[in-house]
């Protein structure tokens, strides 16, 4: 589905592609979503308002050795934006890792995308795709982003000159960031000597 909107940015910045003159907005549908649903029966006309961006984070080639990654669903989107910024430039060091968590197979947004990015730059990117309803067969990982992955793919920050940056809606069964399975508490145990 592609919808045309016009826009109007409070904000005083936006990442753009340097190889594009549109913004892309990509999106899930989900029944019981609140966003998504409202977003999915918008019609040709039609507007709405935008408010964004958080965060402060701005990459520059050679910021650091590594990166790495933690997407969930929509969370690729400002994702993507790094990592063909980081893998165009030859002269960018760089490697990354992205774990990238999804419902479903067919959630994974951009996934041609990032395996065509693979495919080109296999020596600097790595993925590790998690899905929770996993297809019969699926050699990623299943469920929720676990300290098990983040051990196995990610490269430890306290240790290597290394960053980790994360964005999306993460799910792990607790309802607390302080509870001892959430990301967040994995993450800063991980990296605690």
């Amino acid at each position: 589905m592609t919808i045309a909107a016009t826009l109007t940015f409070s904000s005083k910045y936006f990442l753009f592609s340097s190889l594009t003159r549109y913004l892309i907005f990509p999106f899930q549908t989900y029944e019981k979503g609140n966003i998504s649903k409202h977003i999915s029966q918008l019609k040709i006309g039609d507007s709405i308002r935008v408010k964004g961006p958080k965060g402060n984070f701005r990459y520059a080639p050679g910021l650091t050795a590594h990166l790495n990654l933690i997407a969930g669903g929509t969370g690729i989107t400002p994702m993507i934006q790094i990592i063909r910024s980081a893998l165009r430039n030859p002269f960018d060091p760089t490697t990354i890792t992205l774990i990238y968590a999804n419902v479903n197979e067919e959630d994974i947004l951009l996934k041609d995308d990032l395996e065509e990015l693979l495919d080109v730059h296999e020596l600097k990117f790595k993925i590790f795709y998690v899905l929770n309803n996993p297809p019969p067969g699926w050699k990623g990982g299943v469920g929720y982003v676990t300290k098990e992955h983040i051990k196995e793919h990610l490269t430890n920050p306290d240790s290597t000159d290394s960053k980790i940056l994360i964005c999306g809606e993460f799910s792990d069964g607790s309802s607390s960031p302080h509870h001892p399975d959430s990301l967040s508490q994995v993450l800063l145990l991980w990296c605690l000597p």
